[in-house]
C-alpha cells in the first residue's frame, strides 16, 4: 500500500489558497543558510502560527524542518524554502490571529474583527501551577453536563472560543482535547498550540477548521470524551507483560510487552495495541494523532509520539534521518522514501503485511516474530535503520 512520503496535509479550510497577488509579496526567497531580519520575521511568524521555531535570525536546519511542517499543514509543497507563496500563506495565518483577539478581560465573546490588532505569540509551555493532567478538571466538570450559552467562561460551551482568549473554559477545552487524543497543555491560554489542536480536531470531525470553537463543537467534544472514558481500553491501564526479551501476541491480537523492557517500550506496545484494529488510509494519522485509519508513517509516528519521541507527524522519508542511526536494542524504525514501519521488542508493527497479521484485517497490525523483517524484501530497497536514543 502507498504511504505518505511527501504529500501535504490539508488545513481543512483554515486558510484558503493564497490570493493571486501572493506571488508579488516579497522579492527575497529565504532558504537554509540565510540570516537577518527577514529570517527572524519568518521564525516569529512560524511560532505565532503554532509551529514553534527558535527566533535566532539564522535559517538553520531546524528552521527548515519547522517550515516544512508548516508547508505540509497548509497544502504547500514541503520544500523547506520560504518563497513568495509560502510567505503569503504565513501572512494570512498571522492575520487570522490578529483579527481574533478577546476584547474583554472577563467573559463575553466580543471580538474585534474589523480592526486588526497585533498580538504577541503566546507559547503554551508549562508554567508554575499549570497541570497537564486533565483528570483533575474532569472530576469537577461532568463531561455531558448541560451548559447554557450565556457568554461567560465558567464552563466549556458558555461562549464561542477563538485564538487569543483565555479562561476556565479554555482550560477545559485543552483538557478534553488531551483526553480525546490531541495532547494540549492545560494553561487556560488559547495560544498557537491550542489553536493547532483545535484545527486538527475540527478537521478530523468534519467541522469547518477555522479555530473558532462553537457550542456545537463543545457538545461533540464532550461526547467524544465520554466515549473514551467509557471504553474498555481506557479502563485497562495496566499493560500485561511476558517473561523474556521478546514481545508476544495474545489471542485477541494485541501484543504483550516483555517484563524486562524499558517503560518507553511498554508504552509503545500499548499505543500500538490501541490502534491495531483501525483501517488503512493514505495520510491517516498526519492530520491528527487520533484517527480512525492510518498509513505506514502515521501508525509508526503515533507509536513513537505516545512514548515521547516524536512531536509532530512526519512522512516516511523524513524518518530516514531522525533519532539515532542503526538498529536499536529494543526498537528499530525502518524507513525509505515510500514506506516506514517499526519493530518493537522483536515484533513488527506495520501497514504492509508480509505474513499473517494480528489481529486479522488491513491497517496497522502486528506481525509474528518470524515475519518482523519480511518487509525489507518488498522490492523498494534502500531502507535506513534508526532507533530512539537509549532504546
Amino acid at each position: 500500500m502507498p504511504c505518505l512520503a511527501g504529500a501535504a496535509i490539508a488545513a481543512a479550510g483554515l486558510v484558503s489558497a493564497a490570493p493571486a497577488s501572493a506571488h508579488n509579496v516579497g522579492s527575497t526567497t529565504l532558504r537554509q543558510g540565510a540570516s537577518g531580519a527577514s529570517v527572524l520575521k519568518l521564525q516569529e511568524g512560524l511560532t505565532k502560527a503554532g509551529f514553534t521555531t527558535r527566533a535566532s535570525g539564522k535559517f538553520s536546519p531546524q528552521t527548515t524542518s519547522d517550515l516544512k511542517r508548516f508547508q505540509r499543514f497548509y497544502e504547500l509543497k514541503p520544500t523547506g524554502v520560504a518563497d513568495a507563496h509560502t510567505l503569503a500563506t504565513l501572512h494570512e495565518v498571522g492575520k487570522l490571529d490578529a483579527e481574533t483577539v478577546d476584547t474583554q478581560s472577563s467573559g463575553g465573546s466580543g471580538l474585534s474583527t474589523k480592526t486588526p490588532v497585533k498580538v504577541k505569540a503566546r507559547r503554551s509551555h508549562a508554567k508554575r501551577g499549570v497541570t497537564t493532567d486533565p483528570t483533575k478538571l474532569l472530576k469537577s466538570n461532568p463531561v455531558l453536563a448541560p451548559v447554557k450559552q450565556n457568554g461567560q467562561s465558567k464552563h466549556l460551551g458558555n461562549r464561542v472560543l477563538r485564538p487569543g482568549m483565555h479562561g476556565h473554559d479554555v482550560r477545559v477545552l485543552q483538557a478534553y482535547l488531551t483526553v480525546d487524543g490531541y495532547p494540549t497543555t492545560v494553561d487556560g491560554d488559547y495560544g498557537p498550540a491550542t489553536k493547532s489542536s483545535v484545527v486538527s480536531w475540527q478537521g478530523a470531525n468534519g467541522v469547518t477548521a477555522n479555530a473558532v470553537f462553537t457550542y456545537s463543537d463543545s457538545r461533540k467534544l464532550r461526547e467524544d470524551v465520554a466515549k473514551v472514558e467509557a471504553s474498555p481500553r481506557a479502563k485497562h491501564n495496566k499493560l500485561q507483560t511476558t517473561p523474556g526479551a521478546t514481545a508476544t501476541i495474545e489471542a485477541n491480537g494485541d501484543a504483550r510487552a516483555p517484563a524486562s523492557a524499558p517503560r518507553a517500550v511498554k508504552t509503545m506496545i500499548a499505543a500500538a495495541n490501541s490502534i491495531d484494529t483501525t483501517s488503512y488510509c493514505y495520510a491517516g494519522g498526519h492530520g491528527s494523532w487520533n484517527s480512525s485509519c492510518y498509513d505506514c508513517s502515521g501508525a509508526t509516528g503515533f507509536v513513537l509520539h505516545k512514548a515521547g519521541f516524536l512531536n509532530s507527524p512526519e512522512p516516511s522519508g523524513a524518518m530516514e534521518g531522525m533519532w539515532e542511526p542503526g538498529k536499536g536494542r529494543w526498537v528499530t524504525v525502518y524507513a525509505n522514501a515510500g514506506h516506514a514501519f517499526i519493530v518493537i521488542a522483536g515484533l513488527a508493527f506495520d501497514t504492509a503485511h508480509w505474513g499473517p497479521t494480528a489481529p486479522g484485517g488491513s491497517g496497522p497490525r502486528w506481525l509474528q516474530k518470524s515475519d518482523a523483517l519480511a518487509n525489507l524484501n518488498d522490492g523498494t530497497g534502500g531502507y535506513t535503520a534508526r532507533h530512539p536514543p537509549g532504546l
